[in-house]
């Protein structure tokens, strides 16, 4: 069925079967889809990196609401603007967006899972600027910051001093005000490594005895809150540490398992972790217990860590979303905001990372991160703002301050090191924050 049609592009719908419906794209066009916060690419490049990672013939796959930031794409010529949204009622199940490039000029969009209906909305041309999307370079001094410290390692390794404990926090607050005095907002303080460690002992986020433990603990953030910080910590919303499975016998009906019954794991800096079901309610009770714990040791923010971090390990069609979601406002409720990897116009979190890792992609052809096809491009987050589909702030890391436009959204600028690598604690990390700050 025709379901848009210029001089430049048509596009084409059809329900293969009851679980599958493909977009059929011909022509020359500009195209944004649903990568993360968004990748735009000519559709004639498609077909050749295709070929370049070896998906000619399974093309390359998102996963909604997982690394997919929405059911939807941008099509764009110079006659047409169009945003073309999926909708239908399983939101929070999970659903696959494979790209294939049958020639330079033919490329199918299939949409596995739930069916739907394809609406399409005709956009304005003031969705369109430079190729990131954006134009112009923002106020820096105006946009929140967020630094991020790691304490111990995922090795158990830690730098600071065993007497010093938590408290080596407080001078390395007043360093961090000292270097980026507060100007409209609080800067926030974001922790992690703080428990047993980084990647260690999940899903217990108790504050390390070898640092001071809970008191101690409670009493630093409160000294470092006093000085304008607000505070986040991590947790990660998916993953159970193996070495303690015996610890959380009431968790085994949780950990996800593959059609055969073995159980899906992923490894981590050396280290074996369970996958576990976010549609569980006994592990969405263990982790708002947790929650709630770090609200009364002090967090403003929580992280919850990988939500939007990997593929589901699922059939399309399957809850998802809902369990995470269901978790996301429980933590509100407690007053403490969130954030998450990724953007999702599905996920009710306050916050969303634009994300920063380089391209990989797993097996079966589903990417986790990079733009293999093109750059990041924020205007479907944007079609998806005005229409009331996108809610949030964005936390931009510092690689990509340039291309902010503060127009388009509301920002924190998080100044994690351009590599992307975990800064923990140590005596080159207020280098790296002098470093930062002669940049503005």
């Amino acid at each position: 069925m025709r379901i848009f049609d210029s001089s430049s592009f048509t596009v084409d719908s059809i329900e293969i079967n009851n679980t599958c419906q493909e977009l059929t794209v011909r022509g020359r066009a500009y195209c944004v889809w649903p990568n993360r916060e968004g990748e735009g690419f000519m559709l004639e490049s498609v077909s050749s990196v295709l070929a370049d990672n070896g998906c000619n013939e399974r093309g390359l796959s998102l996963s909604w609401p997982a690394t997919a930031s929405a059911r939807a794409i941008i099509l764009k010529s110079e006659d047409a603007s169009v945003l073309i949204r999926k909708i239908n009622e399983s939101n929070g199940y999970h659903e696959e967006i494979r790209i294939f490039a049958d020639s330079s000029d033919i490329l199918r969009f299939r949409f596995t899972g739930p069916i739907g209906e394809f609406v399409v909305t005709e956009l304005s041309g003031s969705y369109w600027t430079d190729a990131a999307g954006n134009k112009g370079k923002s106020d820096l001094n105006s946009i929140p910051k967020q630094f991020q410290l790691g304490l111990i390692s995922p090795e158990g390794e830690c730098a600071i001093p065993a007497e010093e404990g938590f408290r080596a926090l407080i001078p390395l607050g007043r360093e961090i005000i000292n270097s980026f005095p507060i100007t409209k907002t609080a800067h926030i303080l974001h922790l992690f490594g703080y428990g047993a460690g980084h990647d260690r002992a999940y899903p217990d986020y108790s504050p390390s005895e070898m640092l001071g433990g809970s008191e101690l603990f409670k009493s630093v953030l409160s000294r470092l809150k006093d000085m304008g910080f607000r505070i986040s910590l991590y947790m990660n919303a998916r993953l159970l540490d193996a070495s303690r499975r015996d610890t959380y016998p009431r968790l085994k009906e949780s950990i996800l398992k593959d059609p055969e019954g073995k159980e899906f794991t992923e490894e981590y800096f050396g280290r074996t972790f369970l996958v576990m079901d976010p549609s569980s309610a006994a592990w969405q009770d263990e982790l708002y217990s947790q929650a709630l714990m770090l609200h009364e040791l002090g967090a403003d923010l929580l992280q919850l860590d990988q939500v939007a971090g990997r593929a589901a390990p699922v059939t399309p069609g399957s809850p998802w979303g809902e369990g995470y979601a269901d978790l996301i406002h429980r933590i509100q409720k407690l007053g403490m905001k969130v954030w998450i990897q990724g953007v999702s116009d599905y996920y009710p979190a306050d916050c969303f990372e634009m994300t920063w890792k380089d391209l990989e992609i797993l097996e079966g052809g589903i990417l986790r991160g990079g733009n293999p096809f093109g750059v990041t491009d924020l205007s479907l987050l944007k079609a998806l703002k005005d229409s009331g589909n996108f809610k949030g702030t964005l936390l931009t890391p510092m690689d990509k301050r340039d291309t902010i436009d503060p127009s388009l959204f509301s920002f924190r600028l998080d100044l994690m090191d351009k590599s992307g690598l975990l800064p923990l604690y140590g005596p080159d990390y207020m280098k790296r924050i002098v470093k930062f700050a002669s940049l503005f």
